[in-house]
C-alpha cells in the first residue's frame, strides 16, 4: 500500500511541470470593437507582412470623419482612373513589409480622445507614426495620422489630393514632393 501512494504521488509530482498553460486570448481583429487604443493600433500592425497588409484597415479604423475624406479622395480617384493616396499610410511606405518591435503609448487628452504613438522596424528601419484617436460609439478609431513634424499630417494631404483631383492635377499623393517643380 505504501508502495503504491509513493508511486501515485511521484507521478503526480511529473505531472505538475505539464500542467496546461493559461489560454491567452487571441488578438484583437482590427475590425473589432477595441476597448482601448493601444489595441487598434497594434491590431492593424499585426496584420503585416512582406506580401500583405491589413484588409479594409481606413474602412475598419478611420473615425467617420477621416474615412468620409478618405472614401472622397479614393474615389475621386477611381472615377478619373488615377492613384489617390499612393502609399500605405500606416507604413509611410509604398511597399508592404513584416513589422516588428512594435511599440506603442497612448497619451490621453480627456475621455474620449489623445494620441497613440507607434514605432516600429520596417524595411530594416525605424519608424515612428502618430494616431490621433477619438473613441466613438464603435470603439477608439483614428481620427488623424502624423508622420513627423516636417511633413503634413493625413488630413491635410487628403486635402491636397481633393484640392488637386478638383483643380484637374494628377491626382496623386498631393504630399511634399520635392522634386516636384
Amino acid at each position: 500500500m505504501i508502495r503504491r501512494i509513493h508511486v501515485l504521488a511521484f507521478l503526480a509530482a511529473l505531472a505538475l511541470p505539464f500542467a496546461p498553460l493559461p489560454v491567452m486570448a487571441p488578438p484583437v481583429a482590427a475590425a473589432e470593437k477595441a476597448s482601448d487604443a493601444e489595441t487598434v493600433i497594434r491590431a492593424i500592425y499585426a496584420q503585416y507582412s512582406k506580401d500583405g497588409w491589413p484588409e479594409d484597415a481606413e474602412k475598419k479604423n478611420f473615425s467617420p470623419s477621416l474615412f468620409a475624406k478618405w472614401d472622397e479622395v479614393q474615389q475621386a480617384a477611381d472615377a478619373a482612373n488615377e492613384v489617390g493616396v499612393d502609399f500605405d499610410v500606416f507604413l509611410d511606405a509604398q511597399d508592404t513589409d513584416t513589422v516588428t518591435d512594435l511599440t506603442t503609448r497612448f497619451t490621453p487628452d480627456g475621455a474620449d480622445k489623445g494620441k497613440v504613438e507607434a514605432t516600429f522596424t520596417a524595411f530594416d528601419s525605424q519608424t515612428t507614426v502618430t494616431y490621433d484617436m477619438v473613441k466613438t460609439a464603435d470603439g477608439w478609431k483614428i481620427d488623424n495620422i502624423s508622420w513627423g513634424p516636417d511633413r503634413d499630417d493625413l488630413r491635410k494631404t487628403l486635402a491636397a489630393i481633393r484640392e488637386d483631383q478638383k483643380s484637374g492635377g494628377s491626382g496623386g499623393s498631393g504630399g511634399d514632393d520635392e522634386d516636384a517643380d
